[in-house]
């Protein structure tokens, strides 16, 4: 394909690296038109779209970037054809599609190279299920979702996402909720009163156990009613420590919580995980 001006505009947006603009612009150039036009019309489809995403990852699993600049162009396409007919702020997409760079560097803090591993995640963003909201991300999820909790069974709600560079000062998470509480129900107001769920480590009992009662982190907690708890899970590793590594005796110990976390974990046990709604 040609060189695309908004694919490169929307690069220098979001602040991608100019090592990575160079092998996606060498991708994009090597990329079949038609192909990539009909990728993009099912990555922009709710319905097609992680399925599609799913394809491309498995196609390009040794040419990551190929997939990333499918999925960078969908991202210009999606601002003309979802977000400007819905009158979404420009803000907001930006503040979405910078997803791309920070999954990038956290890929790279653990594999040291540039590859684009997110590919079965970042299609929420193309289609529209899914906003950046000041700190914290927010998906609409259908009432015919199958979720681990019962009690969300048959429903529609708002799955909350928390971003790896976002800021959780209590204070202004409450801001926060009420700014997406605003923004669903001007550009989606059949969500405007859906319950907000989260799924993550930080919702772990332990962190009460670890951190004094006034953290923003427990505080954050305490702001949820567990759904379901699951101790066995060690998802917040990769966050809590910056690394992948299996060998916990080599664990980074210098906050409150890694210390804590890794005496756990060298005892045996798990960081663990939960499900919540918000109260």
């Amino acid at each position: 394909m040609e060189n695309n001006a908004p694919l490169q505009q929307l690069m220098d947006l979001i602040e991608l690296p100019v090592s990575v603009q160079e092998k996606v612009k060498e991708a994009f150039h090597q990329l079949n038109e038609q192909e990539v036009i009909i990728s993009v019309q099912k990555l922009l489809d709710p319905v097609e779209s992680e399925q599609e995403a799913k394809g491309l990852s498995a196609l390009y699993k040794e040419e990551s970037m190929k997939e990333l600049a499918i999925q960078l162009y969908a991202a210009t396409i999606s601002w003309k054809n979802i977000y400007q007919p819905l009158e979404i702020p420009y803000e907001i997409y930006l503040a979405t599609m910078g997803a791309f760079p920070r999954f990038l560097k956290e890929t790279k803090q653990v594999s040291h190279r540039d590859i684009f591993d997110r590919g079965f995640w970042t299609w929420r963003y193309l289609c529209g299920l899914e906003f950046r909201i000041d700190q914290l991300e927010f998906e609409m999820i259908a009432a015919d979702h199958k979720s681990k909790a019962s009690q969300l069974a048959g429903q529609a709600y708002l799955s909350l996402h928390i971003p790896s560079d976002a800021k959780l000062v209590h204070e202004q998470v409450q801001k926060n909720y009420q700014a997406a509480r605003r923004f669903f129900e001007r550009y989606f107001p059949e969500y405007r009163s859906a319950p907000i769920v989260t799924d993550t480590w930080l919702l772990s009992p332990k962190l009460k156990d670890w951190l004094p009662a006034t953290s923003n982190l427990v505080l954050f907690g305490n702001d949820y009613e567990l759904l379901l708890t699951e101790p066995e899970k060690n998802e917040g590793v990769l966050w809590v420590f910056n690394t992948v590594s299996s060998d916990v005796k080599n664990y980074p110990e210098q906050t409150t919580l890694q210390k804590a976390a890794k005496a756990w974990m060298l005892a045996g046990h798990a960081i663990g995980s939960a499900m919540g709604r918000l109260r």
